[in-house]
């Protein structure tokens, strides 16, 4: 199951970006390092949750009912009916939104800037080992809602100063309904995800995960 999950998340981030950059016929076939290949190889995708190993339990609990059209109070019930002993993190209500945090009342949320950078690094250092192609791209997800634009800025700068001889051209990073676009030379690019549009990619990813069971839930 662990598996198909991963697979799910790397499906998803193939059809997000075959969807944004639709003009261009990426066509990603699934590869193992990296995780998709564009045609001749021009583009290396690599694709990673930068979830916190302790949190991850907690997350796997709430990420499955995020971008299904639920309003707080239907997520805030599945959550709870999920945890008979009751749910150690914390759902916000922010306007209609909910928010997720794994832990209840305040804590030091650079903990998320530095988990992101970390997946980059780590990332980063194994691009010397990956099939040649002639750029990379990084997609991350991130399940956090207290991330947040100064969080990114705050990424895109450690990003700016990498000095590797192989990096990633481009660095995408979920939060949300938001896709932030980091690259060197640029300014940071959001991108908005419907919910129609969402819907159409989960089902995808769904299906060539050998989930296709879970597209109703």
């Amino acid at each position: 199951m662990r598996k198909k999950e991963n697979e799910f998340y790397e499906y998803f981030a193939k059809h997000h970006l075959e969807s944004l950059y639709k003009a261009q016929n990426l066509c990603f076939r699934k590869s193992e390092s990296p995780d998709f290949l564009s045609e001749g190889n021009a583009i290396g995708l690599e694709v990673t949750r930068a979830y916190i190993k302790k949190w991850k339990q907690l997350d796997s609990i709430v990420e499955k009912y995020f971008g299904k059209g639920l309003s707080f109070k239907e997520i805030r019930s599945r959550v709870d009916g999920d945890c008979k002993n009751g749910f150690d993190g914390e759902l916000i209500n922010l306007d209609g939104m909910t928010a997720y945090s794994p832990i209840k009342g305040m804590y030091n949320t650079k903990i998320h800037e530095q988990n992101i950078i970390e997946r980059i690094i780590e990332k980063t250092k194994m691009l010397d080992n990956y099939e040649e192609c002639y750029e990379f791209w990084l997609y991350i997800w991130n399940f956090y809602m207290l991330v947040d634009e100064g969080t990114i800025r705050r990424v895109n700068e450690f990003y700016l100063k990498m000095k590797q001889s192989i990096q990633f051209l481009k660095i995408f990073i979920r939060v949300g309904e938001d896709l932030y676009l980091l690259q060197k030379g640029k300014p940071v690019e959001i991108y908005k995800t419907n919910q129609t549009t969402y819907n159409e990619m989960r089902k995808l990813a769904l299906v060539e995960a050998g989930l296709p069971e879970l597209i109703d839930k």
